[in-house]
């Protein structure tokens, strides 16, 4: 403490014989550093004959905390270790376009650094793409009854199947 018990400080002396070194650090005059962040994709998802490729937007920003100074943005679209894009501005939000060229639920990252500080978020992504004999009725198909088998309906291209003059076949979609 200071002289009026109000201040922490710190003190140390030492060197060697010939110098003596003083110093003081004052506690009162600390700052703590904050950040956090949030990452959002747009579109996140997609389900249809007409998925692939597909384009999402990333988007990060500083949603709080103290820290100061330029930001760098790291973007690792498949959460691979291999970054896509790294961008270092003093803007608090930036983007960046992953493409994905398969099926599945893709885990995007991104790292935000700002003053020494490391923070990290994740975002999901679906794909599925249709296919016949999914038993899933997508944008091409007018049924689709889990299977590719003709004569029962539902051909083997997920189109209706138009029975003979007088005849009915029951549809399964």
């Amino acid at each position: 403490m200071d002289g009026t018990g109000t201040n922490p400080t710190y003190a140390w002396s030492g060197g060697d014989s010939a110098t003596e070194e003083l110093g003081w650090i004052d506690f009162s005059k600390a700052r703590i550093v904050t950040l956090s962040i949030n990452l959002a994709a747009a579109p996140n998802s997609c389900v249809g004959d007409t998925c692939l490729p597909f384009s999402s937007t990333l988007t990060a920003s500083k949603s709080a905390g103290s820290a100061t100074g330029d930001i760098t943005y790291k973007f690792d679209c498949e959460n691979d270790g291999t970054y896509d894009g790294q961008y270092t501005t003093a803007n608090v939000s930036q983007t960046h376009i992953c493409s994905y060229l398969t099926n599945g639920t893709k885990t995007a990252k991104v790292e935000m650094t700002q003053e020494g500080i490391i923070k990290t978020a994740f975002v999901s992504i679906f794909i599925q793409l249709t296919v016949c004999g999914d038993s899933i009725v997508s944008d091409a198909e007018t049924c689709d009854d889990g299977g590719t088998v003709d004569g029962d309906g539902c051909d083997s291209s997920c189109q209706i199947e138009v029975a003979g003059e007088g005849n009915w076949v029951e549809v399964n979609p």
